[in-house]
């Protein structure tokens, strides 16, 4: 199998429609890392209590931390769906890269900037005491990055067309 599911629309979906419902308490969220969902008065649910980690820090530890709690995560059905660590651009190495696509490449900076920011993430995560290792940190980051949206106050998405999200593709 692939990673993760689809959907298929049997009808035409008209614009604006709602497709699907999510309850809240299914939102991985800093508020849940918050509340330590999964194993009560953790690590990140204390360090993000204390307003030690950003929003995306507090996400990114909270998956982590859920991830390695395995079958025990309140998430592991869902957690269970994601990739791998390897197949996102964040966990390859310089050379591959480069390889891949060029020293010079737009795109290659672009990633080179976001694995510096999620170094520095994983270094504030560490530093708040969450016993999470940067490539734990690196895995979340990724992830999240290829699979987060944005709710508006309207509970509306702010950002990616959710029937991308829900074509079954990975990232």
């Amino acid at each position: 199998g692939g990673f993760g599911g689809g959907a298929v629309a049997t009808r035409p979906v008209a614009r604006g429609e709602r497709l699907l419902t999510v309850p809240e308490t299914l939102l991985m969220t800093a508020e849940s890392a918050a509340r330590g969902q999964s194993v009560g008065d953790s690590a990140v649910a204390a360090a993000v209590r204390r307003g030690e980690l950003s929003e995306w820090q507090a996400v990114c530890a909270h998956a982590a931390e859920e991830r390695r709690l395995g079958e025990r995560s309140f998430w592991a059905p869902y957690l269970a769906t994601l990739p791998p660590q390897d197949v996102h651009p964040l966990s390859w190495s310089a050379p591959a890269l480069d390889g891949l696509l060029g020293a010079r490449s737009p795109m290659r900076q672009a990633i080179a900037e976001r694995q510096e920011t999620v170094a520095a993430d994983a270094e504030a995560i560490a530093a708040a005491g969450c016993g999470l290792s940067a490539e734990e940190v690196r895995w979340a980051a990724a992830t999240l990055l290829s699979r987060s949206f944005e709710l508006g106050a309207d509970g509306g998405f702010g950002g990616s067309d959710p029937r991308e999200m829900l074509s079954g593709a990975p990232g």
